[in-house]
């Protein structure tokens, strides 16, 4: 993650919150295949496409 990012999510409220919303709803288990087995499912996704999304909108913001 770029530090000035990291940086921008301790300072800002309203990113810190979206970013533990983000990491406490990510789904951990999802039926998948004919039979429906339940898969954990890494959320780590989330959370990284999350910050891209934040990194994006302070460049965007700076712009």
């Amino acid at each position: 993650m770029d530090p000035e990012t990291e940086r921008h999510v301790r300072i800002c409220v309203c990113c810190a919150l979206r970013l533990a919303g983000a990491a406490q709803q990510a789904v951990w288990w999802e039926r998948r295949g004919p039979l429906g087995r339940l898969v954990r499912i890494d959320n780590s996704r989330a959370v990284d496409e999350l910050l891209s999304e934040i990194a994006r909108e302070q460049r965007h913001e700076a712009a």
